[in-house]
């Protein structure tokens, strides 16, 4: 130890120079790029970050160089040219930082850059374009990595917003085996997370997009590859709250082919098919069968529902159009009066047209509904036509505890209910001969006041529906 300690102190002012000259060295290399003047070269940086990644700017502001913690130009104030037509700008950057390799700071034209961070820009993407931008990036874009701070993206139609990603944080990276993207954000009122891989280096390349929306407990996982034909075959798996679908899809012109797939919540479970198509607007075309829905449960969320929330059940979406079928194979309620169900049903923005419900009553026998529910800015409306199929008097009379009542034939009920403020209005009720319109007001009469004195709660009463058939079949 005391010929180190000899050593140093015999060579320490030499040791000293060698250091200093190092660190002057050092300091005067990473110092040449203050010396460049980048006024001069905006096109030359242009043409940099072009064969860097993969995106022509345009350059307005300043450019400023830093050596701490890294080499790197801020270059301020940039346009983002088209990717489509070099002729359009489709967003604008207020900051970029380009990191410069630390072997390439002694010639401006020989300058070279390793990631780019974008700061505070504002990218507006047209949705008539998308199919074509998905082209241009899956087989013409190339980058080294890129990392997006505190942005906005926009997708628009028609120049009309159709919604926007906030406050993005995102980062790119690319190799020969694998893409990567992930990017947060808030989207509306929510925070959304976005990972996307693109392992193509494999046997078989898969595609892999995941998807969380935090406030909604929203979560998708799509797994994307090609077939034979080169048409896009993947699987998925998407929660919702308490809901889940999970399965396999064909994705091929616009249109999702959906093949046989699992979905079940606390209400229901059963299997769906079909075809949801993308463009020129959402639609689908749906075949659903479930092994069993607990009508139970659904009845005691609704007795948890305020007056106001209950009559919003039966107001859909606009962007909901499209074709239902839906067959329920057993029913599990209190009454045990619906055994099973099947249903044809037509989404047309905000109204759904019943081709077909038909409830299946046991014993008692059948009844099928055929109507619509209207929905304009005033109220909600059901209109409906209801055949009742009584296969079995004795049966009948015997479940709702009637007695000495003659028998009853078939019967057809036509009218609507105001399901803004729950009140029936008949206009027909039929059996072998047409009732009067004295029978139709003390039907619809004692209706209201028994099955919707307190809404939906009382709707689905079944001593309400003993007490009904009592009074009325009386």
């Amino acid at each position: 130890m005391s010929e180190y300690i000899h050593f140093y102190n015999k060579h320490k002012n030499f040791l000293f120079y060698v250091l200093s000259f190092i660190c002057f060295t050092l300091f005067v290399y990473l110092a040449i790029p203050f010396f460049f003047n980048y006024s001069n070269f905006k096109s030359t940086l242009e043409d940099k970050i072009f064969l860097n990644f993969g995106t022509k700017v345009s350059i307005s502001g300043g450019i400023h160089y830093q050596f701490l913690p890294s080499p790197r130009l801020k270059i301020k104030n940039l346009k983002i040219k088209d990717y489509l037509d070099e002729k359009k700008y489709i967003g604008k950057i207020n900051t970029a930082v380009v990191h410069i390799p630390f072997k390439k700071l002694v010639k401006l034209k020989k300058i070279d850059f390793e990631e780019i961070q974008i700061i505070e820009s504002d990218i507006i993407i047209d949705y008539e374009n998308l199919d074509l931008y998905k082209s241009f990036f899956k087989e013409k874009f190339k980058s080294k990595p890129i990392k997006f701070l505190n942005s906005k993206i926009t997708i628009r139609e028609n120049n009309k917003k159709i919604f926007s990603v906030t406050n993005i944080k995102s980062f790119f990276t690319s190799s020969e085996s694998l893409d990567s993207v992930r990017l947060t954000g808030n989207f509306l009122t929510d925070k959304i997370s976005i990972n996307f891989q693109n392992k193509h280096k494999q046997k078989k390349p898969l595609k892999v997009f995941l998807l969380k929306l935090d406030n909604m407990n929203f979560n998708l996982r799509l797994d994307l590859s090609l077939d034979e034909t080169k048409n896009s075959i993947g699987s998925f798996d998407m929660k919702y709250l308490g809901n889940r679908l999970k399965g396999d899809y064909i994705y091929k012109d616009s249109t999702i082919k959906l093949l046989s797939s699992n979905f079940y919540n606390p209400y229901i479970k059963g299997k769906i098919q079909g075809k949801v198509l993308i463009k020129p607007f959402l639609s689908f075309d749906l075949q659903a069968e479930a092994k069993q829905l607990n009508f139970k449960n659904i009845l005691k969320d609704i007795a948890n529902l305020p007056s106001n929330e209950q009559t919003q059940l039966f107001v859909p979406n606009r962007s909901i159009n499209g074709k239902l079928s839906l067959d329920i194979k057993k029913i599990y309620t209190s009454s045990k009066v619906v055994q099973s169900i099947e249903s044809e049903l037509e989404f047309r923005n905000r109204d759904i047209i019943i081709h077909k419900l038909l409830l299946d009553l046991g014993k008692i026998g059948a009844s099928d509904i055929q109507g619509k529910v209207i929905t304009d800015p005033k109220y909600t409306k059901l209109y409906f036509n209801q055949n009742f199929y009584l296969d079995n008097n004795k049966i009948f009379f015997n479940r709702f505890n009637l007695r000495n009542f003659s028998e009853t034939n078939n019967l057809n009920f036509a009218g609507e209910i105001n399901l803004s403020n729950f009140l029936l209005k008949l206009n027909s009720v039929s059996s072998e001969e047409e009732f009067s319109l004295e029978d139709l007001n003390f039907i619809e009469e004692n209706f209201n006041q028994i099955f919707f004195e307190k809404q939906l709660n009382s709707f689905f009463n079944y001593l309400n529906l003993k007490y009904f058939l009592e009074l009325v079949i009386g």
